[in-house]
């Protein structure tokens, strides 16, 4: 073996070394997402539409926050997810309603992030599943399941009220650096989801179909949660016939953590001459 095919060797060891113990310190996927009552992460959110060869840009701040435990009548627990954003259109429901013209999309109002990848919840943390219900306990939505470990996969039927074709697909890529403006982030878990929203049939036009994909990624760092979050959404990506023009190309966006607070803030009372013996 000659010197470049063992240097070549030792690297891939080396990180494949590195990235088993870094995962080794991961004994459970809530360390991935610290869940405490009134944890909080402001990200930076930076959306693009693109039609026409022509990008739109627009950025805004969002905050999420998660509320206290609630335990449902088949033991789980769930805490919401809330958030503050500019849009009131979920980003999911959004990219739905356009991708299936054949399906009754309802219109929820409500904050949203924007992101259809990471959005408001109720969320289920657990040692193996970060996943988000609704209230019926039906399993809407999945960051992470089983395990984090390079190559683990899983799929999720969304939707099933209205369409039978819309899935959710995730595979955990492995570990690697972030940057943010929150700061550098090492051995963050990196994982690519695919929606696929199935063909959309055109209404009076049963030759002509449309199937739009989102593709996207997160990144959770152990023991700050999603540091990074982004997607890309395609409404056209394939065709059937000659159904009408999409509204515009494709959209892209992105949540850039800018802070957090893995517990929240207490605030003490203290009396006025407390507060005049700190200043003398």
């Amino acid at each position: 073996m000659n010197r470049a095919r063992l240097t070549r060797v030792a690297g891939a060891l080396l990180f494949a070394t590195a990235t088993n113990l870094a995962l080794a310190l991961i004994d459970s996927l809530t360390v991935l997402w610290p869940h405490a009552e009134g944890a909080s992460w402001n990200y930076e959110r930076i959306a693009a539409t693109w039609n026409d060869g022509a990008p739109q840009f627009t950025t805004g701040a969002i905050l999420f926050e998660l509320g206290a435990p609630e335990t449902q009548a088949n033991g789980d627990t769930l805490q919401s997810l809330a958030v503050q954003g500019a849009s009131r259109d979920p980003a999911f429901w959004s990219q739905l309603r356009i991708a299936r013209p054949d399906v009754d999309v309802p219109m929820p109002s409500a904050a949203t992030s924007g992101v259809a990848l990471h959005d408001a919840a109720r969320l289920r943390f657990a040692t193996n599943e970060i996943a988000a219900y609704e209230a019926n306990g039906v399993r809407a939505w999945m960051y992470l399941e089983t395990d984090a470990q390079p190559g683990r996969t899983f799929r999720l039927q969304l939707v099933s009220s209205l369409a039978d074709s819309v899935f959710l697909s995730g595979t955990v890529v492995g570990t690697t650096g972030v940057s943010t403006p929150a700061g550098s982030f090492a051995n963050a878990v990196r994982v690519r989801y695919v929606v696929d929203f199935g063909w959309g049939v055109i209404p009076g036009q049963p030759g002509d179909a449309v199937r739009a994909l989102t593709r996207g990624e997160m990144f959770f760092a152990p023991g700050v949660g999603p540091v990074l979050a982004r997607e890309t959404f395609v409404p056209a990506a394939g065709t059937r016939g000659t159904p009408p023009a999409a509204p515009f190309d494709s959209t892209f966006a992105e949540l850039q953590l800018v802070s957090h607070s893995p517990t929240p803030t207490l605030v003490h009372g203290a009396s006025w001459s407390a507060v005049k013996q700190r200043f003398r």
